[in-house]
């Protein structure tokens, strides 16, 4: 993902309401991390 890609998204993402259980997991998916990111962030692994 480049930068302008980056650029498109985040304003996206800031229109949405803000859940702060959520947002992380709608950050990381937002920048098209893989869905194994995604579902090692959901159990808290790193």
């Amino acid at each position: 993902m480049n930068a302008l890609e980056i650029e498109e998204v985040i304003p996206a993402l800031a229109e949405q309401p803000f859940d702060a259980d959520e947002f992380p997991f709608a950050f990381i998916k937002a920048l098209d991390a893989k869905e194994m990111i995604l579902r090692r962030a959901n159990r808290g692994a790193a």
